[in-house]
């Protein structure tokens, strides 16, 4: 799993999501994500996996736990 950090003043999760889908990957779980852009520094993370990974993860961790943006491949 790759976990991206990245920072809502600059990206938003959309912005990496063509370039993830055509690397053969998938985004399982976004956290602290804003769909717009910010005006001040806000970090999000979003986990990423091998599309053939994905369905094997049955759940990271504590689902209620994690915020997920994340829109299905397809």
């Amino acid at each position: 799993m790759i976990v991206l950090q990245e920072n809502n003043r600059g990206s938003t999760v959309d912005t990496f999501r063509e370039m993830i889908d055509a690397a053969g990957l998938e985004i399982v779980f976004t956290q602290g994500d804003h769909k717009e852009l910010t005006r001040d520094c806000v970090f999000y993370f979003t986990g990423i996996v091998k599309k053939a990974d994905a369905s094997r993860l049955g759940g990271l961790g504590n689902p209620s736990r994690i915020k997920t943006n994340a829109r299905p491949s397809g």
